[in-house]
């Protein structure tokens, strides 16, 4: 069984003053999380890979060269 909720302190811990808080709160507000997709390579690292980056290198000049 839980411990009932106390209620939140009415000021901030001696360390912290208002304005922290206050700053704290917009920075929470104007930095909300974001969803990112990444595109990860089947060998695990992102794609393009070291090898993927290199193959591609390799079609160019072959392909510019002939």
């Amino acid at each position: 069984m839980n411990p009932p909720q106390s209620e939140p302190p009415s000021r901030p811990p001696d360390f912290l003053s208002v304005q922290d808080v206050e700053d704290a709160e917009e920075i929470l507000f104007a930095h909300p999380p974001m969803r990112v997709v990444t595109t990860v390579c089947t060998c695990g690292e992102a794609y393009p890979c070291r090898d993927v980056r290199w193959a591609r290198l390799v079609k160019q000049v072959t392909e510019a060269g002939g």
